[in-house]
């Protein structure tokens, strides 16, 4: 009889090649990925095959894929910085944010206190779960319809990251409180955490960055960030809290730092995404029980009525209240599940708060929610298609830069390509010839003591005919919104600028406020390969 390490083994194998497979198949059909990855897990369960049992040794694969993929989600999704660039009223999103899940959350109690006889901390837990929103799989819709970069896609995304912070707060909650503990207790644990990791957020980060001057190896650091990452949650469990959440608000802590290393960020997708993150999918579908499924059929279809209906609703409503000009695209997507409410209740599963049957009956709804989002919208996607905000291929390769010049000053990049000063009064056509001989974006502009007033872009004016741009001059077109930096600043702050501003050129100044040079995206891609 072989051993348990051996069956282990044997069944995460099985495992993986069956959940890629499927994540393959539902991908070439055009549906989430999600889906099929737990639907390989159903498949080579207790409920289809039988093939893989949960054992031990899989359980600690699947938590490792839990608290990876809610790191690496905190990583990538919270952005405290885009979330001020784009709402102007972070009040109203916060109500708007609060009204969304506390409405869908009573909603959901009385549906499962009614529809599945469900009480006591199982029915407060499964509500709170059920009412929350998932950012992971509304950013790969918004990715694939190609709307990722809009205004309304940005706001949406940040209006259910937001959702979805409250609802995983009041779980995390309602699951320690559900495991005995006191709620003032646990709220008090709750805001020491979240007040530990606001207070060292900015610490981490150093420690991480000098931690890098003694390793040079990248797959070291790694390493150690991981390290950390579980560490930290092996603090949080010995303080009565969940590790995932710990890794999840971890990850928010390190967004910025792992935004800025692309290549190690890459490195934790291969490491999640490539292993851990369908290990993680598959087993959630290995603890569905079809069986139990089977004898509430109808209540299913109900609470999944409920659940789009309670979301659409809300969605809708507060969409109006924070003045959206798209209220149905932002209803659905603040709509979307699974993600982090699925790694919730596989832990409400394993703590034996929530039930085999309410465990399978509330992630199959979630499933259903994942199959209708994308679907419905797709509907509204063309009425935010005009609204692009940022290239995509800017915003891909602007941490790449900000990662190789960041011992570089701004007047050392000015000098990879020649720069063109202008004065306000010389003719437009010849500034034109200038920058298309040397073959530069744009050009500064200075008043008679040499200090910026404008800029001009050649984009702006190569399309005009020679006989307009003959009669016009320089001080006609310029932009006389022109970003401006000191020569000895350091070259990622003018990435800050650009991304901030939506601008591909930025005027160089000395101690004294004269223009000594320009600063473009071509140069700081041409710096860099050199």
């Amino acid at each position: 009889m072989e051993s348990p390490e051996v069956l282990g083994l044997l069944y995460l194998g099985l495992l993986l090649v069956v959940v890629k497979v499927m994540e393959d198949v539902f991908s070439r059909l055009k549906l989430p990925p999600l889906v099929g990855a737990v639907l390989g897990g159903i498949i080579l369960g207790k409920s289809v095959l039988g093939l893989v049992r949960n054992t031990p040794y899989i359980a600690l694969f699947v938590d490792l894929g839990v608290i990876l993929l809610l790191f690496i989600s905190g990583a990538e999704e919270f952005d405290v910085n885009g979330i001020r660039e784009s709402v102007t009223n972070v009040r109203i999103y916060l109500l708007g944010a609060s009204l969304d899940w506390a409405g869908s959350s009573i909603a959901l109690l009385v549906a499962l206190y009614y529809l599945l006889g469900v009480r006591g901390t199982e029915l407060l837990f499964s509500a709170f779960v059920l009412g929350m929103s998932s950012v992971a799989p509304l950013s790969r819709a918004l990715k694939d319809l190609g709307v990722s970069k809009t205004g309304t896609a940005v706001r949406t995304f940040v209006f259910t990251l937001l959702v979805e912070i409250l609802g995983l707060v009041a779980s995390s909650i309602a699951l320690q409180i559900s495991l005995g503990d006191r709620p003032l207790i646990v709220i008090a644990q709750v805001g020491v955490l979240m007040g530990g990791l606001y207070v060292v957020r900015n610490y981490i980060p150093k420690a991480m960055i000098y931690v890098e001057k003694f390793v040079g190896s990248r797959e070291a650091v790694l390493a150690l960030l991981l390290a950390m990452v579980f560490l930290l949650g092996y603090a949080g469990q010995i303080a009565g809290f969940n590790d995932a959440i710990v890794a999840l608000f971890v990850g928010f802590t390190l967004s910025e730092y792992v935004g800025e290393r692309p290549q190690l960020l890459e490195r934790l997708r291969g490491v999640t995404y490539g292993l851990f993150e369908p290990l993680f999918f598959g087993g959630l579908g290995l603890s569905i029980s079809l069986e139990l499924v089977a004898n509430f059929v109808l209540p299913l279809l109900e609470l999944i009525a409920v659940i789009l209906i309670s979301k659409l609703c809300l969605g809708y409503l507060t969409s109006l209240m924070r003045g959206a000009k798209n209220p149905f695209f932002a209803a659905v997507g603040s709509t979307f599940k699974g993600g982090v409410d699925g790694a919730l209740l596989l832990a409400g599963l394993e703590a034996s708060v929530v039930s085999p049957r309410v465990y399978s009956i509330a992630l199959i709804s979630i499933l259903a929610i994942v199959l209708i989002c994308p679907s419905l919208l797709k509907t509204r996607v063309s009425t935010v298609k005009d609204q692009i905000t940022l290239s995509q291929g800017r915003s891909l390769l602007l941490p790449y830069v900000k990662w190789f010049s960041r011992n570089v000053t701004a007047e050392e990049v000015s000098r990879t390509l020649p720069n063109v000063i202008l004065r306000a009064q010389e003719p437009l056509e010849l500034a034109t010839r200038r920058m298309m001989e040397l073959r530069i974006l744009g050009a500064v502009v200075t008043d008679e003591r040499g200090s910026p007033i404008g800029v001009v872009l050649l984009n702006d004016v190569i399309n005009m005919s020679p006989e307009r741009r003959a009669r016009l001059t320089v001080g006609d077109v310029m932009n006389r919104d022109v970003p401006v930096v000191e020569s000895w600043e350091a070259a990622w702050e003018v990435i800050e600028i650009m991304r901030k501003r939506d601008i591909p050129l930025v005027a160089v100044v000395d101690e004294e406020g004269r223009a000594v040079g320009t600063v473009s995206e071509r140069e700081l891609l041409l710096y860099i390969t050199s």
